[in-house]
């Protein structure tokens, strides 16, 4: 009796079936894993959404806002609040500007000594005192003289709002901490007459009636 071919003996609508369910198998992996990664991107720009709002909302809260990815200050007390992390720098071809310390793009420039100008929203803050920036590295005192306990030390080019002013010292502001600094360590930052390269040359420029401390 001869041999029969197994293959021969099962209908090929079985083979059928058992190619077309490991396509299946296969397509329905690729549709699973695919929706896997899908839903893990969407579940991290959730949670980076959700972070943002977290820091627009917390910036809020601080008097300043966010929007076409520039800081805005709100009012002169947020710039006040903020005056820790803000920066000045020359303009080629203006006036100074004012820039967050972790930012390179400017947001407002500095119209007079107590005025300033956000540059996207066009609105104009008045201040209650007058801009000046740190000549060299400078002690913040409790008081006005060489004997009040030291605050803080503050940086070259740190930008500070100076509110009073006594013989050789002047009040300022940074943030919310409010302190007393040598007037001969400050420079005013007047939109038509301050030039940078004069904290580069350490030139003395006093002005409103400040003195050097002797």
């Amino acid at each position: 009796m001869p041999e029969q071919n197994p293959l021969k003996q099962c209908p090929y609508w079985a083979l059928t079936f058992v190619a077309l369910a490991l396509v299946l198998t296969l397509f329905t992996g690729c549709a699973l894993w695919g929706e896997a990664v899908v839903a893990e991107g969407v579940l991290g720009r959730a949670v980076l959404r959700n972070a943002a709002r977290g820091e627009i909302a917390l910036m809020q809260r601080s008097g300043l806002r966010l929007a076409a990815n520039e800081i805005l200050l709100a009012d002169a007390t947020a710039l006040r609040s903020a005056m820790a992390g803000v920066r000045v720098r020359s303009s080629l071809i203006g006036r100074p500007e004012l820039f967050m310390a972790h930012e390179s793009t400017p947001f407002a420039e500095v119209v007079s000594g107590n005025t300033i100008r956000m540059l996207r929203s066009n609105q104009q803050l008045q201040l209650p005192g007058t801009l000046h920036v740190v000549r060299n590295r400078a002690l913040l005192r409790l008081g006005p003289g060489k004997d009040y306990q030291v605050l803080r030390m503050l940086d070259r080019d740190q930008l500070v709002l100076v509110e009073a002013t006594r013989p050789g010292w002047c009040r300022v502001q940074l943030g919310d901490q409010v302190g007393w600094m040598a007037a001969a360590s400050l420079v005013a930052l007047l939109a038509d007459e301050w030039e940078h390269r004069r904290l580069r040359a350490r030139e003395p420029l006093f002005k409103h009636g400040l003195t050097p401390t002797k």
